[in-house]
């Protein structure tokens, strides 16, 4: 063989170095001097090559090239099975620890690798003809194989060749570019994106198998026979939501909700009350990341950032934010002080001016006493007295001495009152120069973690490829957008790309058809799924639609009335018997194979929206499809808020969810309250009349003697006007996380810190309107209620913090045919009270977080829970808890412990019923 010597290694090294500079030329974008090719170089390697041929070292040749070469020469050979790689891939094996740089490395940019391929796969759907694509393709292949080999992945590198000389093929018009080839390619990519995840998960992918399928796939492309679609690797597809026994991030209770009792009357308020009305929106395309940069422009100089990192940022920029504020009320409490030390100086000038005043008044008084008391006398004044004024001699009391000192000093504070003032001046200046600087800060770095919606097209479109392939069905998802705007928080976007795929995944398992039935129906044999993403005020709204076979309400019906969930007789809206859907639980054997209860599982995706912030809302027609719409907040981060005043508490109302404020007379106001359905006019359109005290359990204030403020909201389709007790003014706002038990209150969207330290939570007026337009359309709970004619069981909650006693008490209670919930404690108690009211409740007083006393104080002020009977059981039996349980509204006492027939009696009385055990059969 060849020696390496000095001389062999010297035109190597050159050579080396010459490419390290034509590198950083080509990076620069200076290709005017780019250098020119170096012939005596060039020379020198060719002859150290033919002398290494000369010694009998046969070059090593890319195993690639060499493939690519045979498929020129031959295609058909180029279809037959290529050898297995060096690496053994035939089994998923570790990845050693030396090569995890690389990996790591690899696997980046793998990732922006198969998205842009997807995305370039989906157009060329449409532009069959178009060769640009096929060779952006090509390129993106090609890199994606040079990574993987150069990571040590063999297996993934020799199948993404496999479909890189497919593509060549197909530019070189050998192989017809038709969808069957599309969809080759697609799956190919699938099988791809499965092995990176492999990759990451920390070992290496098993690939015989598919580059068989592969090559055998390719081979029925040449010969032009349209083999069986199926995955060389079939990614591990979930079950659609329900068919699964997936458990919800957030614990759901197992209780049963309570019964809908639906009037028959006409309820108080217009349904579309309160929605706005809007022009029609015009709907565009979504654009997915861009595939790759043109070729007239050059990309910027770009670099990685850990997410970890950026999200400290910025939260650092929040907290510069709130100090900023501090530093600003700070300045606004010195510029009042020196107005006050101002008047202060005024005052003590004039008090001065009136000393000296006086004090000459009296000298010059005390003067002409003695001038006239020598005249009297005989006694000739003194020479020097007479021609001088006594205010022209240098004769001045200690009084006048002071005088003159005090206001020489007033001088003096009058000169530092104005540097005082200049300096404050100077700092303010500096603080609005400041505040500018941080709110471009702000925006930059909440800039770099918005992501485009249309990011995670790549994986949805997948998902949807991935379900139709295992029903046998054939769809397409279109994602579209409808506004300026689809940039959303990249942690928001995390959060929701799961649910989203749940929801894909159920229309192609429960509400597409199958092709079969599609052409009967007279639709296309593809269905189509169309997510549109919009923005809406604070929110951003996704509506997920098909043209499916939309939801069986009969059976949607059926089963709720089983559950006990809905009176057998009971009239109800189509749009409120969906809801059922997102019951925990609330599925049917005829579900998994029929189009019925398509929410099966939806339980699980609204816990998931809830936890972010969001809503979810279904809409459906039947034989024409389904629309669930989602809404969820922009981004956990700074927004422009304005304080108002709710019951001596302080709240921040997000600033662009304001459309105006109005202020009205008490008069006016209480007029407005009177009518059928209260509403202000504002702009040209009506808002609906909401207090903000019932949504947020808040005691209600009396009405202010002189105005009332009126806060016009809008949100989304729904807008209302909330009364409220002062405004505050609008600041910048960092909004803060609050932790799950907070946060997944509706209608709270972070907390925030005020300049002063003070805590204040944020609110989300989307659900708050639409809560106050639902309680507005109930019916008066004053009304006189009719027997009861169904067979519903008598509801009673239990509040104990004690699990024996809630598990004693709920079996006594079931053993006579009672219903029973339970709560672990008062707030517990509040939260399910929103969904049902009990017909009598038992209350433990000594609870942690919210005692008894304090959950019937609440209670009897709400007016849905007043008429509630309730029973307080405590082991206090002294006459001052008893006298104090009655003055908070308690109806009945138990002490503990007590009979299981005192219990028994007690409840049979208040529910004015006979309680007896049931029979065991």
């Amino acid at each position: 063989g060849m020696t390496a010597t000095a001389d062999a290694l010297e035109p190597l090294q050159t050579a080396l170095h010459r490419f390290r500079q034509r590198l950083y030329t080509l990076e620069s974008g200076n290709t005017a001097c780019y250098p020119q090719d170096d012939v005596a170089l060039i020379a020198d390697l060719t002859g150290l090559v033919e002398q290494a041929s000369a010694d009998g070292v046969t070059p090593v040749a890319d195993e690639s090239e060499a493939a690519t070469e045979a498929a020129a020469a031959d295609p058909t050979d180029a279809a037959q099975p290529i050898e297995p790689v060096t690496r053994s891939s035939s089994a998923d094996e570790n990845i050693d620890v030396e090569e995890g740089s690389i990996v790591e490395i690899f696997l980046e940019e793998a990732t922006e690798v198969l998205e842009r391929c997807d995305t370039l796969l989906n157009t060329w759907r449409d532009q069959l003809s178009d060769q640009r694509l096929v060779q952006n393709l090509q390129r993106e292949i090609h890199t994606f194989k040079g990574g993987a080999r150069m990571a040590g992945l063999e297996g993934m590198g020799h199948f993404a060749h496999s479909m890189e000389n497919l593509l060549e093929q197909i530019a070189e018009n050998r192989v017809e570019a038709t969808i069957l080839a599309v969809q080759l390619l697609e799956e190919g990519c699938d099988s791809l994106n499965l092995w990176v995840e492999k990759v990451q998960a920390g070992s290496i992918p098993n690939t015989d198998a598919a580059q068989a399928r592969l090559e055998k796939r390719i081979d029925s492309l040449h010969s032009g026979i349209a083999a069986p679609i199926d995955e060389f690797e079939a990614p591990a597809v979930a079950a659609p939501v329900g068919d699964t026994e997936e458990s919800p991030a957030k614990e759901v209770s197992p209780e049963v909700p309570e019964p809908v009792r639906v009037s028959r009357r006409p309820g108080r308020a217009d349904k579309n009350r309160g929605r706005r009305k809007e022009p029609p929106r015009q709907i565009k395309e979504i654009p997915d990341k861009p595939s790759a940069p043109s070729d007239d422009t050059s990309p910027g100089a770009q670099i990685r950032v850990a997410a970890d990192l950026m999200d400290k940022l910025v939260n650092y920029s929040g907290e510069v934010s709130i100090y900023r504020s501090r530093l600003e009320q700070q300045m606004g409490s010195v510029r009042h002080t020196l107005k006050d030390v101002d008047a202060t100086v005024q005052r003590l000038k004039e008090q001065l001016r009136k000393m000296d005043m006086e004090s000459e008044a009296q000298m010059t008084s005390r003067y002409q006493t003695k001038s006239d008391a020598g005249m009297d006398s005989g006694v000739k004044p003194n020479q020097d007295s007479a021609e001088f004024d006594p205010l022209e001699l240098d004769r001045f009391s200690n009084m006048q001495q002071l005088s003159r000192g005090l206001a020489e000093t007033v001088s003096d504070l009058l000169n530092l009152h104005e540097m005082l003032d200049e300096s404050v001046r100077s700092a303010e200046n500096l603080l609005a120069q400041q505040s500018r600087v941080s709110s471009d800060l702000q925006e930059g770095l909440m800039k770099t973690r918005m992501t485009p919606f249309g990011s995670a097209a790549p994986r949805l479109r997948r998902v949807v490829r991935t379900a139709a392939a295992e029903t046998g069905k054939k769809a397409r998802l279109e994602l579209r957008m409808a506004g300026s705007s689809d940039q959303l928080d990249r942690n928001v976007l995390e959060r929701i790309t799961a649910p989203l795929e749940h929801m894909l995944r159920n229309a192609i398992a429960h509400g597409i058809e199958s092709p079969k039935v599609r052409k009967k129906a007279k639709k296309p044999e593809e269905g189509s799924i169309a997510v549109t993403v919009e923005s809406e005020a604070t929110e951003f709204v996704i509506r997920v639609q098909d043209d499916g076979a939309g939801i069986n309400l009969g059976a949607v019906r059926k089963r709720a009335i089983e559950r006990g969930l809905l009176d057998k007789d009971a009239e109800i809206d189509p749009k409120q018997l969906l809801q059922f859907i997102r019951h925990s639980g609330f599925s049917t054997a005829e579900t998994v194979t029929g189009l019925a209860g398509r929410g099966v599982g939806m339980d699980v995706v609204n816990a998931e929206i809830k936890q972010i912030g969001g809503s979810l809302d279904i809409e459906s027609e039947e034989g024409k499809g389904s629309q669930f719409i989602i809404r969820i907040p922009f981004s956990l981060a700074v927004m422009q808020a304005i304080g108002v005043s709710v019951s001596g508490r302080l709240f921040q109302i997000p600033l662009n969810s304001v459309a105006g404020v109005a202020r009205v007379s008490p008069a006016e106001y209480t007029a407005l309250m009177a009518s059928e359905s209260p509403a202000y006019q504002f702009a040209g359109e009506d808002y609906p009349l909401l207090e903000l005290e019932p949504l947020l359990d808040a005691p209600t204030e009396p009405l202010d003697s002189d105005s009332i403020s009126l806060l016009m909201i809008s949100a989304g389709d729904f807008v209302g006007a909330f009364r409220v007790n002062g405004l505050q003014g609008h600041q910048e706002v960092v909004i803060k996380p609050i932790g799950p038990q907070i946060s997944s209150i509706p209608g709270i969207l972070g907390g925030t810190i005020a300049a002063d330290g003070q805590v204040m939570l944020i609110l989300d007026m989307g659900p708050l309107i639409r809560k106050g337009l639902e309680m507005a359309a109930q019916p008066a709970p004053a009304e006189p209620v009719a027997p009861r004619q169904s067979s519903r069981k008598p509801l009673v909650m239990v509040v104990d913090d004690s699990i024996t006693m809630r598990k004693v008490n709920s079996r006594v209670l079931e053993n006579h045919s009672l219903e029973v919930i339970t709560a672990q404690d008062g707030v517990d108690a509040v939260e399910k009270l929103h969904d049902r009211v009990p017909d009598l409740m038992l209350l433990d007083i000594e609870m942690p977080r919210m005692d008894g006393y304090e959950l019937l104080q609440h209670m009897r002020a709400d007016a849905r829970l007043r008429h509630v009977p309730v029973v307080m059981i405590t082991s206090r039996a002294g006459q001052k808890h008893r006298k104090k349980a009655r003055e908070a509204g308690a109806n009945d006492y138990l002490t503990k412990p007590y009979q299981e027939p005192e219990l028994v009696e007690k409840v049979g009385e208040l529910l004015d019923m006979q309680l007896t055990p049931r029979r065991e059969d």
